[in-house]
């Protein structure tokens, strides 16, 4: 490889797994409550030796998700870590900001994210541990095209904040060619494990569109439709989290019918 310029260390290479979430969890818990440098933006540990790389990944893992054959180019600059990925489930920029566990926001701003059942990293006969929201750092999140488990939610805009007991999603959008949905929620830890609670009004333009687009079954129809819901769940977003659903929940449509019905 070529001689780089300027100091620092640079990595090049493939790598058959790569975790960001690991990386992320130390940076969460070390120094967590540490006092600030003089200059708060100055480097330390390994901000200040690592300058970047460019590693392709066979897996890239983060957050519990995994995305095969992934290209990553990093940048050690201005306060954070500046990334790029691009693979055939997620394509776009990453920023890890040096003081992530100050409340700094992990940002990701992506053309693309496909996302398919959370990623399997137990050895056979473990037990699974749920995901406790306290080391899930901030997050704003731009996603101009997404796919949770084949079910198609257009562009994501969300931001999401680090409070004592885990995450409050401040403000959340999903915006898709039939559909416009807005909400707020939490996602949280106490004496009785963790919890999640969501509150959204979704307004469709084509209800059956809709439905085809998020995976249901299309038996509903209707010129549009509103659905108002104040819904909250045990644990997070892993598993089936429609079977685990307590809550309200509220259906107007105009000129509604349903469909396939024997």
């Amino acid at each position: 490889p070529a001689l780089r310029e300027g100091r620092g260390l640079w990595m090049e290479g493939r790598v058959a797994e790569l975790d960001l979430s690991e990386w992320l969890r130390v940076k969460l818990t070390a120094g967590a409550d540490a006092p600030l440098p003089a200059d708060d933006r100055a480097p330390v540990g390994v901000n200040a030796f690592l300058r970047g790389g460019a590693l392709a990944a066979q897996r890239f893992a983060v957050l519990g998700y995994a995305f095969p054959d992934v290209v990553l180019q990093a940048d050690n600059r201005d306060g954070a870590w500046r990334a790029t990925v691009d693979g055939p489930a997620a394509r776009g920029s990453i920023v890890v900001p040096w003081r992530l566990a100050a409340g700094e926001p992990l940002v990701l701003d992506l053309d693309r994210l496909v996302l398919g059942p959370r990623a399997a990293t137990l050895a056979p006969g473990a037990t699974e541990q749920p995901t406790d929201p306290r080391d899930v750092p901030a997050l704003r999140l731009t996603v101009r095209n997404l796919e949770v488990q084949k079910r198609r939610f257009g562009s994501l805009e969300a931001t999401v904040a680090r409070v004592p007991d885990g995450l409050r999603l401040e403000r959340g959008t999903l915006t898709g060619a039939s559909f416009a949905v807005q909400g707020t929620g939490s996602w949280t830890t106490g004496s009785q494990g963790t919890v999640t609670r969501l509150t959204a009004e979704a307004k469709s333009t084509d209800v059956l569109a809709t439905l085809t687009a998020w995976g249901f079954a299309p038996t509903i129809g209707g010129k549009s439709g509103v659905l108002s819901a104040d819904v909250s769940w045990p644990g997070g977003l892993e598993g089936d989290v429609v079977a685990r659903l307590d809550g309200r929940a509220r259906v107007s449509l105009q000129d509604g019918q349903l469909t396939n019905v024997t």
